[in-house]
């Protein structure tokens, strides 16, 4: 091969992006692509548990609601969060509720919800 073609293919190369320092920055950018769309699915699936928690703790509000516990406040109280959060999360259960359709009432609702234990530890 000549010195001419060397020449030539180098710089199509180059063009290219097949050599060189510019090659390993995109190779650094694909990278840390990738690794950003890892992240993002996981924030997202995170997210998606956190949101089935929270339904199923607001479901849980709702059946201790049902056995005619004196009030929200005390509820709340025993489940060591504040009454704001205990309404906020009735409501994300009851959104849930309407939004797959369901027209049961709130005892039908927790039917299939496992019981937890509200007390905080030492009680």
């Amino acid at each position: 091969m000549s010195r001419q073609q060397d020449q030539q293919r180098a710089r199509r190369n180059r063009r290219e992006g097949v050599t060189g320092p510019g090659r390993a920055k995109r190779e650094q950018q694909r990278q840390a692509e990738l690794l950003i769309a890892q992240v993002l699915n996981a924030l997202s699936q995170r997210d998606a548990v956190v949101d089935d928690l929270e339904q199923q703790a607001g479901r849980l509000l709702f059946e201790i609601k049902g056995l005619g516990w004196p009030s929200s406040r005390d509820t709340a109280e025993l489940c060591g969060i504040s009454l704001r959060e205990a309404v906020r999360l009735r409501h994300l259960a009851q959104a849930a509720r309407r939004s797959h359709g369901a027209t049961a009432d709130a005892d039908d609702l927790s039917a299939s919800t496992p019981r937890l234990d509200c007390r905080k530890a030492g009680d």
